[in-house]
């Protein structure tokens, strides 16, 4: 359909926007005006498609931000893990089983620890041991009526309820030889030697004695006792102190009431 010029009637040039006669602008036709102007609808649609620069920087930098977060997340998750983790394979096994305390520790009673293993005695006299157990030091399984146990480097000891004594583990310097003891109140084990307290106040030891740690047959009046590595320690009656043994680190100090 021809289009003229709305002031002076000439017909429109395809193309041009002014008439060539009058040179007026042409004003555009219903349908070229729907045809250029936009559906409001689909402009409001756009503006909300196409958020504002500041939204959109917004959320790129929160993005980045949830981005940088994730791998120290993931890092912080991770070492928390490893931790729960070797705390509790410590406490279900242990290295080599010492310090697997478990089920088997719940009642109250002695505890003892060697080198690398450690003993319970129940509340029911029986006793219990894990670890290393290179030199049988663990093989406490049949002992009955103990009231008392000690743990040397490499052997276990226990006092039962008659005053006898019962041992297992290394015996390379006589440790063990406590078969004959009588009427014993107390024990104690060190590093190779075990000691032990008589009602009457006199002392016994076995073992090692390579620096005399074992020379307490003079010992009287003696209450408590105890074993160290290479030395050994009385307490008299009196409240004094009495020791034999490795003097290298001055364990024997005249402050101890020797």
């Amino acid at each position: 359909m021809p289009k003229f010029c709305t002031e002076c009637g000439t017909p429109h040039r395809e193309g041009a926007k002014f008439c060539p006669a009058c040179g007026e602008r042409y004003e555009p036709t219903q349908e070229k005006s729907q045809e250029q102007s936009p559906n409001p609808n689909h402009v409001a649609t756009q503006e909300k498609e196409t958020s504002p620069q500041g939204d959109i920087v917004s959320t790129v930098n929160q993005g980045n931000r949830k981005k940088r977060k994730l791998p120290a997340l993931i890092a912080a998750v991770a070492i928390i893990c490893v931790a729960v983790g070797v705390a509790v394979f410590l406490m279900m096994r242990g290295t080599i089983g010492d310090i697997a305390v478990g089920n088997n520790y719940t009642e109250t009673g002695d505890i003892a620890a060697g080198n690398n293993h450690t003993v319970r005695l129940r509340e029911n006299g029986t006793v219990v041991a894990i670890g290393g157990n290179s030199q049988g030091q663990l093989d406490v399984g049949e002992w009955r009526n103990i009231v008392s146990i000690s743990a040397g480097a490499f052997h276990t000891v226990g006092l039962r309820s008659d005053g006898t004594v019962v041992a297992v583990g290394s015996n390379s310097h006589g440790q063990l030889d406590v078969d004959r003891w009588t009427n014993i109140t107390a024990i104690s084990a060190g590093a190779s030697h075990t000691v032990g307290l008589r009602s009457d106040g006199t002392v016994v030891a076995v073992g090692g004695n390579t620096s005399e740690q074992i020379d307490v047959g003079g010992w009287r009046n003696i209450v408590s006792i105890s074993a160290g590595g290479l030395h050994t320690v009385g307490l008299r009656s009196d409240g004094t102190v009495v020791s034999v043994g490795n003097n290298s680190h001055g364990p024997f100090d005249d402050r101890m009431g020797n």
